[in-house]
């Protein structure tokens, strides 16, 4: 029923129970009275009921908006940190990528030094020295040494333009430095047109003997190939002697070292290599001994070597 109703019903009771009283009927105007008193009790529920629905509605209200505020903060917090972690992905992105630009820089640059050290001096060397800041001099008991020699070079070089001469030098000596380590010798160096190797060094081996005369052999078919491209004044004729001994090993000096090695048996080697013939391999007594079970060599009995004196020597056949 409508407030307005139990208004309008109370206030008839009322106007009843004056009329009643008035004419003294108190057993109506009781009956009116309780009417009243019910209306007014039913008025007083839906008031209260009213009030706590109205209190109910703020208080849901509230709820919501306390609830609108703890979601809104709570997306500014979460936009915050997705910001946080944005910013924080990006700045480990950007150390990353210069770290690895720095690591990959350093792995390329220790990487070239690596290949630069070891055009230089053989691994075992070149690692000695990077581990100690020096490499230590060793004898070696047997090596066999090797020195190859362009014949006439100085009037081939008289027709051929520096460059040129270069040019040619280049090539050659770059065959040879891939038929040297084929076959297992470690070059030593260049000397103008001459070219030295061993075997048996830096890491010491029974096969050298036999490794010299391989390569040497091989280099001189290289030499039989590349004539056949050339003209007859400019073809190159080799000589090639190889002795075996002891010898000291090593790297000297502070500045642009090489690895190098000393004895008396570079000296007999670089004897033998004059004493020879063009297109020949010349070896001496001691590497005579050490292949001749599986090489064939033809004796030449004993040549007077320069500030040598006789040597037994040996053509490979």
């Amino acid at each position: 029923m409508p407030l307005r109703n139990y208004y309008e019903r109370i206030k008839t009771s009322e106007g009843l129970i004056n009329l009643f009283s008035q004419t003294k009927n108190y057993d109506e105007a009781l009956k009116q009275m309780k009417y009243v008193l019910e209306f007014k009790d039913s008025l007083s529920k839906m008031e209260s009921e009213k009030t706590l629905a109205v209190f109910k509605d703020r208080q849901n209200i509230q709820q919501q908006n306390s609830q609108i505020e703890l979601l809104t903060f709570q997306q500014e917090k979460d936009k915050i940190i997705r910001i946080s972690l944005i910013t924080l992905a990006v700045l480990l992105l950007i150390l990353s990528v210069t770290w690895f630009q720095k690591f990959k820089l350093r792995k390329e640059t220790n990487q070239k030094l690596d290949e630069l050290l070891l055009n230089i001096l053989p691994v075992e060397v070149a690692e000695e020295l990077k581990a100690s800041g020096n490499a230590t001099t060793k004898s070696y008991e047997l090596v066999s040494v090797v020195f190859v020699d362009m014949v006439a070079f100085t009037k081939l070089s008289e027709k051929l333009s520096p460059a040129d001469l270069v040019a040619e030098l280049h090539f050659c000596f770059s065959e040879f430095d891939r038929i040297s380590s084929k076959n297992n010798l470690e070059k030593i160096k260049t000397l103008g047109d001459a070219y030295m190797c061993a075997g048996g060094i830096p890491v010491k081996n029974n096969t050298h003997a036999f490794d010299a005369i391989y390569a040497s052999r091989e280099i001189m078919e290289f030499i039989e190939s590349y004539n056949q491209k050339k003209v007859q004044d400019f073809k190159i004729e080799l000589r090639i002697g190889i002795h075996s001994g002891p010898v000291v090993a090593g790297v000297v000096g502070l500045k642009k070292f090489a690895y190098d090695i000393w004895g008396d048996t570079v000296n007999i080697a670089a004897r033998l290599e004059q004493a020879g013939e063009p297109g020949r391999i010349n070896i001496s007594e001691n590497t005579y001994q050490l292949v001749k079970d599986k090489i064939r060599c033809s004796s030449r009995g004993k040549i007077n070597a320069k500030y040598k004196g006789d040597i037994n020597m040996y053509f490979v056949s």
